[in-house]
């Protein structure tokens, strides 16, 4: 039993959120699409128009108020996702870097 955390003890970690506009999310997804349908291939079903509202629902109506709390302790990480993935890949690299 000693090896347990005792129920006053908390464990700090961090979470990293990815910062990005609906209209972005909704944008990369059509893109994804066209691309898809352009190679021939099937798009992504999750790419679909109503299954992108509805994840950008869920993630207003669940997601948001528990991000909203982990900042207030603190435990979040943002980084800004709207550029290329090489932006985002450096900027992810340079902030993790300096948490460590």
């Amino acid at each position: 039993m000693d090896n347990f955390l005792h129920s006053t003890e908390r464990v700090e970690s961090h979470h990293v959120v990815f910062n990005i506009s609906d209209e972005t999310a909704k944008e990369r997804a059509r893109i994804r699409r066209h691309e898809a349908e352009n190679r021939n291939e099937t798009p992504r079903k999750d790419d679909k128009e109503d299954v992108v509202e509805k994840r950008l629902q869920t993630y207003w109506e669940l997601t948001d108020p528990m991000l909203v709390r982990l900042d207030y302790e603190n435990r979040l990480i943002f980084i800004t996702a709207e550029g290329s993935i090489g932006d985002v890949e450096r900027e992810t690299s340079t902030r993790l870097s300096k948490e460590r």
